[in-house]
């Protein structure tokens, strides 16, 4: 059976793989979103919409570095293990 290294290898966009890529654009937006519903609310300084592009900023690097480093998908792995999995082997 003849395998295809192309398909089988993950694809990157900007140095980090696609769904991780896609999940801290998801942060982003969500964190825009939520600061624009809370803005509804009560007034949302300046500063929270700089602290969360800093923030998705340094998130960013930090992913872009653990993905150089060849990490197995370090975001997908941490959610997955903290949220997804049973915490009782026995359930």
């Amino acid at each position: 059976m003849k395998i295809y290294k192309s398909l089988e290898r993950r694809s990157y966009v900007l140095g980090l793989p696609l769904q991780e890529l896609g999940m801290l654009i998801c942060l982003f937006m969500l964190s825009v979103l939520g600061g624009s519903l809370a803005g509804v609310v009560i007034k949302v300084p300046l500063s929270f919409y700089l602290l969360s592009v800093l923030l998705i900023m340094g998130l960013y690097l930090l992913l872009r570095r653990a993905a150089r480093q060849k990490h197995p998908s370090f975001l997908l792995s941490y959610i997955s293990y903290h949220f997804f999995q049973a915490k009782d082997i026995g359930s």
